[in-house]
């Protein structure tokens, strides 16, 4: 879970960077649409990581949970069990995890290489880079 809150920090942070250089900088450029991509692929995978539209409690009834939550029941049901976690506790905490492992490493890439594009394009432009 903790891994799932640090990206969560990164991607909001990399989404205010962003939007604080569009704002600040040429809005409506093929810098500002390239910057919109990768907000829009960052939005994607804090969408999958946490349920972004949770506003009331009530919301939880209204809009599925995420990876997170998910990954937060599973450990409260099987630390209220009085014996060791059961076999189906095992795959679904595999199949959690190989799914939590794929939104980070798209973070990762998106980190690497749509960031890196980005941040030439600005360079090309003699305009400081996104961080």
């Amino acid at each position: 879970l903790s891994e799932i809150h640090r990206a969560i920090n990164d991607i909001r942070y990399l989404k205010n960077q962003i939007g604080n250089w569009t704002r600040k900088n040429i809005e409506g450029s093929d810098i500002s649409t390239r910057a919109d991509g990768l907000i829009e692929e960052l939005d994607s995978i804090e969408e999958m990581l946490i349920q972004t539209k949770f506003k009331s409690p009530l919301d939880r009834v209204k809009y599925p949970a995420r990876l997170n939550f998910q990954l937060g029941e599973l450990g409260i049901v099987v630390g209220s069990a009085d014996c060791k976690p059961t076999k189906q506790s095992y795959e679904v905490y595999d199949h959690l995890c190989k799914k939590i492992d794929r939104e980070l490493q798209r973070l990762i890439l998106l980190r690497g290489s749509g960031l890196h594009e980005m941040n030439e394009l600005i360079n090309s432009k003699k305009l400081p880079s996104i961080q």
